[in-house]
This record gives C-alpha cells, sequence and structure tokens, in this order.
C-alpha cells in the first residue's frame, strides 16, 4: 500500500490490507472509498471484507467498482458523490491505484483544467493522457456547478454529484465514524494522513523509496 494525495481531500493507492486499513485511521483517514471489483485479483480482499475491516477501525467506507480507466458516466457522477458524502480525507483504491486516480479525474473535470488534472496524476505516477479528450469534454465553467459542491475548493466536482444518490455507493458499511463526526476535530488533509502513516508503517520510509505525495 503506497497512498498519494492527489488534493487535500483525497489520496489514491494500492488496496489494503486489514492491518493496514487499521494503520490508515490511525493516520488521520476517515473514509475508504473502494473501487476494486470483486474477484479480479484473488489474494486481495473482497468489498465485504474490506468494509468489515474498515468498520472495526471506525472508517465509513463504500464500494464502487471501476473495471477500467474508461469509467461510466454513472460510475463518475457516484464517485463524485461518495467525494461530496464520506468524511474526509479519503482513501481510494484499486488493484494499483490507477482506476481510482482516472475516476478522480473524471469527477473533477468540470471545474479543474484538464492539463492540471493530467499533471497531477502524473506527478503520482499515473498517466492520464489517454484521459485528455474525455477531460476537455466534462470540463466546464465553475459557475455551472451547485453551490454546494463548489464550496469543496480543494476537491471540484461533477455538477451532477449532489444528484447521485447514497444507492450508488454499494455496499456501504456504516461505522461508528459517522455518527460522531460532527463530535470530531476537524479532518487533517490527506498528505498530512499520508505523513502519519509513513512514520507508523515504516519510520525509515522516506529514505527508502516509501511513500509520496503529489500536489
Amino acid at each position: 500500500m503506497r497512498p498519494v494525495a492527489l488534493s487535500d481531500e483525497i489520496a489514491v493507492g494500492e488496496m489494503p490490507s486489514v492491518d493496514e486499513i487499521a494503520i490508515l485511521a490511525k493516520a488521520g483517514f476517515r473514509s475508504i472509498l473502494n473501487v476494486q471489483p470483486d474477484g479480479e485479483v484473488e489474494r486481495l480482499l473482497s468489498a465485504v471484507e474490506t468494509g468489515k475491516g474498515a468498520a472495526a477501525a471506525s472508517l465509513n467506507y463504500a464500494h464502487l467498482p471501476v473495471s477500467s480507466r474508461r469509467v461510466p458516466d454513472d460510475v463518475v457522477a457516484a464517485f463524485a458523490n461518495a467525494m461530496v458524502t464520506l468524511p474526509r480525507p479519503i482513501y481510494a483504491c484499486c488493484y494499483s491505484g490507477a482506476r481510482a486516480a482516472a475516476a478522480w479525474a473524471l469527477a473533477v473535470a468540470p471545474t479543474m483544467a484538464p492539463v492540471d488534472i493530467a499533471g497531477s496524476c502524473a506527478a503520482a505516477g499515473y498517466d492520464m493522457s489517454s484521459l485528455l479528450p474525455d477531460l476537455e469534454r466534462r470540463h466546464a465553467p465553475r459557475s455551472a456547478i451547485p453551490p454546494a459542491v463548489a464550496a469543496l475548493a480543494t476537491s471540484p466536482l461533477a455538477p451532477d454529484a449532489v444528484v447521485a444518490g447514497p444507492a450508488t455507493l454499494t455496499p456501504q458499511v456504516p461505522s461508528p465514524a459517522t455518527a460522531v463526526a460532527s463530535a470530531e476535530p476537524a479532518p487533517t488533509t490527506a498528505a498530512a494522513a499520508i505523513s502519519a502513516a509513513e512514520k507508523i508503517i515504516f519510520p525509515r520510509a522516506a529514505g527508502a523509496g516509501g511513500f509520496a505525495v503529489s500536489g
């Protein structure tokens, strides 16, 4: 597992183990957004197992399987909705993190310049140049974004993000974090959570090619 921050509010990376889920929670992440399809890679945790691990660590959780970097419009809308509704910072994951990065890129395309999106992904180690035509198609003036979504300045989202309902995130496992979120301190940034996770997992990771932080 090697989280990489794409914005203040979301990091992407590989599917975590049960132990790594606990580390993500301890480091300050508040939600896991799993886009890995079940059954694709046998050694990875299933969606249900990941959800149980998240619940045990008091993390919010949603499963939104993505089969390729060519993410369908309805899934992009659901991903954008998850970025709005899940407590942040969020760790979005799949086999390598590439599909999670692609879903993020398409979700933020309406309010972020395609070249900037591709640059952020490239700095994180994900080549999204093939998505540039789709990013250009989705790009729109910020005035078209509903106020509730536009307020999330560090994570600009798709115009229809607030329309897609929670039912698009299945299965979703409630956790204690949902009930007490309002009583908790303001969430840390994804970069700060990555830094904390790095110190927990590998105290010498920074000198040994450990975690990476983008943007």
